[in-house]
């Protein structure tokens, strides 16, 4: 979400450094967020995906453009599956 905010909004910076810091404290407690944004779809995925029509794709390329929830393991062990929104072809 925070990638779809102005980045001349006042506080932005600020939030991304949290962002960053959170993401840096849950690592080192054992949790990982997987970083599926921008990144090809595919049916195998264990995702619930939900898909809207991009005209500036292909018609057989599918990809990850919105996070709803992440993907979350701990200790290497899922405890979190991803809710994301594909843009397809």
């Amino acid at each position: 979400n925070l990638l779809r905010i102005d980045e001349n909004i006042k506080g932005h910076k600020q939030l991304k450094k949290s962002m960053k810091k959170l993401e840096q404290t849950l690592n080192v407690n054992g949790y990982e967020l997987l970083d599926m944004l921008d990144k090809p779809y595919n049916e195998g995925m264990n995702v619930i995906a939900t898909f809207i029509p991009d005209d500036t794709l292909s018609e057989d390329e599918a990809i990850i453009t919105r996070i709803i929830k992440p993907h979350i393991t701990y200790k290497g062990k899922m405890i979190q599956g991803a809710e994301v929104q594909v843009s397809q072809g």
